[in-house]
């Protein structure tokens, strides 16, 4: 789902892009050179006497001329834009277009008549330039802009005195007022006056031409007068729906599903069906099959991709509505498809028709019309929402498949003799010639083509009116019309139609419910092998998750013993601080006591000398003692002798004393120091054993480290606590698993023992088509694409069967209920015009109901359907398909999508993008005004895009490249291109998604008269703008080659460039044996082939050598290649410069599958010799 903003704003956006989106005025045809001019002077104007000659009235019709005023350039509005915007980037080069600021009806004699038609883009650019924003509605309506301009043109006139008729009350136009004719100088004025009133200020003289001329003869009815005419297109045919949309967004109003389209799905709810193949099961199960299928020519089936978008629509918005997106690349089947879908709708309203006991019952109110004197019938509520339309904004894609459905060659042969369903009706309005009928054209009236007013008047005409003359004989050829079929043939009986359908319808019931038991059978076999296979998924996970536990706690316990040797090293540092602080405290006590025990040896010697002094004192003392009685005497008395020898036997004593006090000391410090000596060497010891422990323990952190690949400076705590984390992780992831194991275990059970009778049920069928096994969802992919499962002869011939009862059940209805013809005719009567669908009131949905009930499909451009279901308000038909998506823009299928109950948009956005009349750089300069995101951009994202995104099936692309992109529930099987076309889109637009279902010989190619698919190497030697001269010659070579070999083979010359395009058409146009009606069918710009195919395609590149900007543009996308190749059924012939082309994007890829052959001799040589290189 993209950015979601107000849904108003993007409508403002678009609406901005319409109102500068105006028609260019018709230019002069080859084929009527003078119905178209510019008048130069008053002599010029067809009313002048020098020209009147030229447009006289006769009996049969008259001229009307259309004067087409203030004609500008397209290149002067975006200037305007640019110096407004004050746009600073650079601005791409653009095909300028004129555009028409009004356009009147005049006739012969110069008198104005009917409504004046003015372009919205003066209005939008002169509000933008006065208010300095494009305006929010206020165009249209009774007060709007349009209706002011009318009534100043009417002041105008009268002013002026110009001639103006006026219809009296007979029907015939009468001059009113006026004195002469209009004249060039009143288109100056006119052009002058509207810009000034809707205050624009135009563009410069140079860029105005003031009149265009465009004459048309009106052929006249039965009573004489001329038929209405209408101009060409002058404004965009999408501003009433969405301003219409816009008030239904401003006022709370339903908007069905233009959010969903806007918008699209939130991405996460895609189911991708290329990579998802299991939900191919479900998707193709007979019971999601309808009742009734298309008959096609040859009894072919869909294949698997069309018969799953057949699918996925009725189960995505069948029951309530909604917006589906179908991928559809060239070649894939889309008519096909649709033709399906119709037979579907259809068999589901003959399953409400059928609940009728009488036809008329479904018609149960009168309802009265306004200002008419017949009513009409309301029909049942049962009865609405089958409503088919087809549109595109491709006139000739609708048209192409609107034809197709009644034409009796879209019907097996076998079927025809009993499906006819008012084919007479159906051969008078698709006439060959549209004047008798063409028997045998047609098998059923299941289809008109409507839209524009030509078409309406066309087909009332045939359908309604195409009646027998009185007595006259029924021929082959006579015209018989619905009115007079219903007013002259037998009705069929109701009840027995009831019976035969609803037998059938019971038929396919029974046959679908016995292949839906077989596919509900291969279903549970395969969901045995499934859940088997997802068991041992589940062991095989629950082993790798046991492991990853194991794992998980072997890394918690070396984190923990990584902590733990990280912790060894931390207490082995704080040991050895601590040694090392008790080794240093050492060092101070033992130098204090060495100094100690310096000083207590001095202080021994010392006692020890005093000692031996005093003792040697003593010695002479004692050797000198008295002797006899003087010693005697000194002795007793103590004399002198005594005295001294007492005294210096004391000293000694003391001395010895001090000496042995001394030695005492001197000891008691050596043992000390001894001591401290001995500690010292024990802490050095313990100092360097713990370094040897240190170093032990780091080389084991760093081992640990190293075995855990973890670096050292890493946070262990934090590292723990993730292990641990880890571990409790892990043994949930186990145990979550182990119980996940024993749940797919007892379902492998209850499977095996439900799939012993499915098994029975298979080994016993008879079905002999493909059915979706194991082998089928695993076997090769373009195997599986081609194939159509569930589908067998028997049930397609009893879908079929049911849709053709289906069909006469309608029949029947038709001519058994007169009240639904009162309906019908007053249908017609709105397609005729002579009913406006306000006279309706609340009931014109069951006027349209009773139509579609009859004509079950219709188509109309985009450009016509607000005007052909004009009054139908949101979501009041039941089934809009879009053809051709990729090719429209978003808001051109807005008014569709609005109006749809269920809308199928199929396309590609990898073919031709849309075209916006408006040039890119105004379509951006509004985006970056209005602040739209790209996402809504018109030219980028296609109406294809945005139902694509809208949708929940499908498939994701270009998932390598730098934009992918989704796309809803794809086409795959291609039959419409060979090889090398096929393989070259294949590569470059689908990422090889596509699958080849052609079926050829390879040695056909022998009987191609211009031999192989190649790239024919002409060098640009000399060009002419983007066209190469050369290349024309080997062009126009090959042209003649295969045209004038036996067959009527088809061939297209194809070129990127409108100016190399010009000069080609005007080579073949002069060649002989082609003329202008071969090159007008035959030769254009790539953009002209789209949804077209041929036999050959000559794929001219052209591009002047010194613009290569031309060439990057022509390979910016795939799109323009993939397109060109494959309007080629057999073969390409790709004539261009190799050497400038085959380098850029797309180009390359098919420069390597294409052969290059060279051109020799002269570059310009008629009849070139095209060598293999």
């Amino acid at each position: 789902m993209v950015e979601r903003c107000d849904p108003s704003t993007i409508l403002r956006y678009w609406q901005g892009i319409e109102y500068l989106s105006t028609g260019e005025p018709p230019k002069n045809s080859k084929s009527q050179p003078f119905n178209v001019w510019e008048p130069k002077t008053g002599n010029d104007l067809p009313w002048s006497p020098s020209q009147s000659r030229r447009f006289q009235e006769t009996g049969e019709g008259c001229w009307r001329f259309f004067l087409w005023i203030g004609i500008v350039s397209t290149d002067s509005v975006v200037d305007q834009l640019i110096r407004f915007f004050d746009f600073q980037d650079e601005v791409e080069p653009f095909a300028a277009k004129p555009t028409a600021m009004m356009c009147l009806t005049a006739s012969a004699e110069g008198e104005i008549f009917g409504e004046p038609g003015f372009s919205t883009s003066p209005w939008a650019m002169g509000t933008l330039q006065q208010t300095g924003r494009m305006p929010a509605g206020g165009w249209s309506g009774e007060t709007g802009a349009e209706q002011a301009a009318q009534d100043d043109f009417h002041g105008f006139l009268a002013t002026r005195e110009i001639y103006y008729l006026t219809e009296n009350g007979d029907g015939d136009l009468v001059r009113t007022q006026g004195t002469r004719p209009f004249s060039i100088e009143d288109a100056v004025a006119c052009a002058e006056s509207y810009a000034a009133g809707v205050r624009w200020t135009m563009p410069p003289d140079g860029k105005f031409v003031p009149l265009r001329i465009e004459a048309r003869w009106v052929k006249k009815d039965k009573n004489g007068r001329p038929y209405a005419v209408e101009p060409g297109l002058l404004n965009s045919f999408l501003m009433d729906d969405l301003t219409r949309i816009l008030a239904a967004f401003a006022n709370g109003e339903n908007t069905g599903n233009v959010e969903q389209y806007l918008f699209g799905i939130d991405e996460a709810k895609r189911i991708d069906v290329t990579r998802k193949r299991e939900v191919l099961h479900e998707i193709l199960r007979p019971a999601k099959m309808p009742f009734g299928k298309w008959p096609t020519d040859g009894h072919h089936h869909l294949v698997l991709a069309q018969q799953m978008a057949v699918n996925l629509a009725f189960e995505e918005i069948g029951e309530d509505g909604g917006l589906f997106g179908t991928n559809g690349p060239p070649g894939t089947g889309k008519t096909t498809l649709l033709r399906d879908m119709v037979a579907a709708v259809i068999v589901d309203r003959a399953l409400v028709l059928s609940t009728f006991a009488d036809p008329d019952a479904a018609f149960a109110r009168r309802i009265g019309i306004r200002d008419h004197e017949y009513g009409g019938w309301e029909i049942s509520e049962k009865l609405l929402g089958f409503e088919m339309v087809v549109a595109s904004a491709n006139n000739g894609a609708v048209e192409n498949v609107t034809t197709e459905i009644p034409a009796a060659k879209a019907i097996d042969s076998s079927w025809r003799p009993v499906a006819g369903y008012f084919p007479s009706v159906a051969d008078t309005v698709f006439s060959d010639n549209g004047k008798t009928r063409s028997h045998g054209k047609c098998w059923g009236m299941l289809a008109a083509v409507l839209g524009n007013s030509e078409n309406k008047k066309d087909f009332v005409n045939s359908f309604w009116f195409g009646t027998p003359k009185k007595d006259e004989p029924i021929t082959d050829e006579t015209r018989i019309s619905m009115q007079w079929y219903l007013r002259n043939a037998t009705p069929p009986n109701w009840n027995t139609a009831r019976k035969s359908f609803l037998a059938s319808v019971e038929a396919v019931k029974v046959r679908l419910a016995k292949l839906d038991a077989l596919a509900v059978a291969h279903q549970r076999v395969i969901e045995v092998d499934a859940l088997e296979m997802a068991l041992n998924e589940a062991l095989a996970i629950l082993d790798v998750a046991e492991a990853d536990k194991a794992k998980a706690a072997t890394a918690l316990e070396a984190i923990i013993q990584i902590i733990n040797a990280d912790n060894a090293v931390a207490d082995t540092l704080g040991s050895i601080a601590t040694l090392a602080d008790h080794v240093a405290a050492l060092e101070p006590e033992i130098t204090a006591e060495l100094k100690k025990l310096g000083a207590r040896n001095v202080e021994y010697d010392k006692w020890r000398g005093v000692h031996l002094a005093e003792e040697a004192a003593l010695a002479i003392l004692t050797e000198h003692a008295p002797k006899g009685i003087a010693g005697i005497i000194d002795r007793f008395f103590n004399g002198k002798w005594s005295r001294s020898h007492s005294a210096a036997v004391l000293k000694v004593a003391d001395c010895a004393k001090q000496k042995i006090l001394a030695e005492h000391q001197r000891q008691e410090t050596e043992a000390g120091l001894a001591e401290l000596n001995e500690a010292q060497k024990k802490s050095q010891t313990e100092l360097a054993e713990a370094g040897e422990r240190l170093s032990q323990a780091k080389a084991a952190l760093q081992q640990l480290l190293a075995d855990a690949g973890i670096i050292d400076e890493a946070n262990f705590a934090e590292l723990k606590d993730a292990a641990e984390e880890a571990v409790r992780v892990a043994k949930e992831n186990a145990a979550s698993l182990q119980r996940k194991a024993e749940e797919i275990r007892a379902k492998v059970k209850i499977a095996r023992q439900k799939s012993v009778d499915a098994l029975e049920v298979v080994a016993g069928s008879s079905f002999s088509g493909a059915v979706i096994d194991a082998a089928f969802l695993t076997g090769p992919e373009d195997i599986r694409q081609l194939s159509s499962p569930w589908m067998d002869d028997e049930l397609h011939r009893l879908r079929c069967e049911c849709f053709i009862q289906a069909i006469q059940l309608h029949r029947a209805f038709i001519m058994c209920s007169p009240r639904l013809r009162s309906n019908l005719s007053l249908a017609v009567d709105i397609l005729s015009g002579k009913l406006r669908p306000a006279q309706f009131g609340g009931y014109l949905r069951d006027i349209w109901a009773s139509f579609f009930l009859t004509v079950p499909v219709v188509s109309s451009t985009f450009a016509s359907f607000s005007r052909l279901f004009d009054g139908l308000e949101c979501g009041e038909i039941g089934w809009v398909f879009v053809d051709e998506g990729g090719q429209a823009t978003p808001q051109q299928a807005l008014g569709a999508v609005w109006r749809a109950e269920r809308a199928m948009i199929i396309g590609d956005p990898k073919q031709i993008k849309p075209v916006v009349p408006l040039p890119g750089q105004a379509i951006e300069l509004l985006r970056r005004r209005e602040g739209v995101g790209p996402h809504w951009h018109p030219i980028l994202h296609s109406a294809q895009v945005l139902a694509d995104r809208a949708t929940r099936y499908g498939a994701q692309m270009g998932v390598d490249s730098d934009n992918p992109y989704w796309v809803g529930s794809p086409l795959r099987v291609h039959r419409r291109c060979r090889a090398p076309m096929f393989e070259i889109a294949n590569a470059v637009a689908y990422d090889g998604l596509m699958v080849q279902g052609k079926v050829y010989r390879a040695d056909d190619i022998a009987k191609f008269p211009a031999g192989p698919s190649r790239w024919i190497d002409v060098p640009a030697s000399t060009s002419e703008g983007h066209y190469i001269p050369a290349q024309g010659n080997v062009a126009q070579e090959l042209v003649r080659t295969i045209t004038g070999a036996p067959g009527a083979a088809s061939v297209y010359v194809v070129t990127p460039f409108a100016e190399s395009r010009a000069k080609l058409f005007s080579l073949f146009n002069s060649s002989r044996g082609l003329g202008f009606d071969w090159a007008v069918k035959s030769v254009g710009t790539v953009h002209t082939f789209q949804g077209k195919e041929a036999d050959y395609v000559i794929f001219v590149l052209g591009g002047e050598p010194n613009r290569p900007r031309a060439r990057q543009w022509a390979a910016q996308e795939p799109n323009l290649l993939n397109v060109a190749v494959t309007r080629a059924r057999k073969a390409v012939y790709v004539v261009g410069d190799w050497e400038q082309w085959s380098s850029f994007p797309y180009f390359d890829e098919m420069a390597r599958m294409l052969p290059r052959v060279s051109l020799s001799g002269a570059p310009h040589q008629k009849k070139p010799n095209l060598a293999l290189v």
